[in-house]
């Protein structure tokens, strides 16, 4: 495997929980806990011709909202590499904005979430489709 992926989360635990999961399917994953870090951290990827392959954002993050993290790399000319959106904010609070500025899809956070991972096999396959979210127990 060895793909490269970005998760920007302001919850520390979740995010290491989330960055563990994914290096164990052999995964390459920089994580940081702001929206201003992780296009940081895009820029540098992509100056580097090192570019992530998936991107995974928290909706609620301190001085920014994943889905304006979207928007900006969109505008930065980042139109291909897939966005999910994490989150434990209601859909109908964020389904229209999240596809309006480009995100691919929209999961709940959970503890046992495998589905995230399913999710980012289906986005390097290319077969990741926008669903309906789900909470998972």
């Amino acid at each position: 495997m060895n793909e490269r992926i970005l998760i920007a989360d302001d919850n520390p635990d979740l995010l290491a929980l989330l960055q563990r999961r994914l290096e164990l399917e052999g995964y390459r994953v920089d994580s940081v806990t702001t929206g201003k870090d992780a296009l940081l951290l895009h820029e540098d990827a992509t100056t580097a011709s090192d570019p992530y392959k998936v991107m995974i954002f928290d909706v609620a993050m301190p001085m920014t909202i994943g889905i304006d993290v979207v928007l900006e790399i969109r505008a930065r000319g980042d139109i291909g590499t897939p966005a999910i959106i994490y989150t434990a904010l209601p859909a109908t609070e964020i389904e229209r904005p999240a596809r309006l500025h480009g995100a691919n899809a929209i999961r709940y956070k959970g503890k046992h979430d495998t589905t995230i991972i399913r999710d980012v096999s289906a986005a390097l396959a290319g077969t990741l489709e926008w669903h309906a979210p789900y909470k998972l127990e």
